[in-house]
């Protein structure tokens, strides 16, 4: 693999094992493990449906074969080997994507909190400081746990999660002091081990 140098803000591996990393304003890394290859994907401001930003800051493969790229100020776009280009909704600065079991997406904005995003009706429904659901708009990781909790942290240490498992939040986000540890310092991800 020929070194590629930058920030690295998102891995995925999708449906035929490549591994795809999200850059820092170089777009994305697309790394076949088979053969060696590395190709990177850029943004064309002349090319109908490219990447529509060099900045991902997340990917997420689904089951159906599609890669979901949360880019830096222009949105969300996908990308499946029987589309051939990118298609994009544009909805903000997406920071992370989640998907919840009953199959709506999880957007985490660095400016317009939670989007929760129907993709089959193209709904979305905001949660964000304007409706008192979160103290921060800058979502900085989301996890969908196993019984269905949404836990988000935010910007800086706030951290919370639905009250009660899915969606909507029922109430206000846990503060960290009522959390059973005292956690410190900045978290960029979270993810659940198999133990849940």
């Amino acid at each position: 693999m020929r070194p590629y140098g930058g920030f690295v803000h998102a891995i995925a591996q999708d449906a035929s094992g490549k591994i795809w990393l999200g850059m820092d304003n170089q777009g994305i890394l697309i790394y076949d493990k088979e053969t060696g290859e590395c190709r990177q994907v850029l943004a064309s401001g002349t090319r109908e449906r490219s990447l529509p930003h060099n900045t991902i800051y997340s990917l997420l493969a689904d089951s159906k074969g599609v890669m979901w790229i949360g880019t830096y100020k222009k949105g969300i776009a996908c990308y499946a080997e029987s589309m051939y280009k990118f298609a994009l909704l544009p909805i903000g600065d997406i920071t992370n994507i989640a998907e919840t079991p009953s199959g709506e997406w999880l957007l985490g904005t660095n400016d317009n909190g939670l989007i929760v995003w129907n993709p089959r009706q193209h709904t979305q429904k905001n949660f964000n400081s304007d409706n008192g659901n979160f103290e921060s708009d800058a979502i900085v990781s989301i996890l969908v746990a196993r019984d269905g909790k949404v836990w988000s942290v935010l910007s800086g240490e706030d951290w919370s999660v639905s009250t009660e498992a899915g969606l909507p939040f029922t109430g206000k986000p846990i503060p960290p002091m009522d959390w059973p540890m005292i956690v410190s310092g900045i978290c960029r991800k979270m993810r659940m081990d198999a133990s849940g």
